[in-house]
């Protein structure tokens, strides 16, 4: 995350690397947040829910404006599928 923010982050802003652990702690408690409380209610649409709740992390926690934010959450949730995309491949491999 640390590393997705300082890219989006305008130029000469400094982003610390604590802060950017505690926004990646406080998204993935909102995510297990939002599997016990939304799935029962709204079922898959608390994806939605949870990308808005991240991109207000980001917001907050490392002071990006809106757009930035929704640019590095979405480059932190594709980061994250082609880490798990390409896990499941040399699982298959083994």
């Amino acid at each position: 995350m640390w590393f997705v923010a300082y890219q989006t982050a305008p130029v000469g802003y400094e982003i610390s690397f604590s802060r950017a652990l505690v926004a990646t702690i406080l998204m993935g408690i909102s995510d297990y947040v939002s599997k016990t409380i939304l799935v029962p209610l709204i079922g898959d649409w608390r994806l939605l829910a949870y990308s808005m709740i991240c991109i207000v992390i980001v917001m907050v926690i490392l002071r990006l404006k809106f757009w930035r934010s929704l640019l590095a959450v979405s480059v932190y949730f594709a980061s994250w599928i082609v880490f798990f995309f390409v896990l499941g491949c040399l699982a298959k491999r083994s």
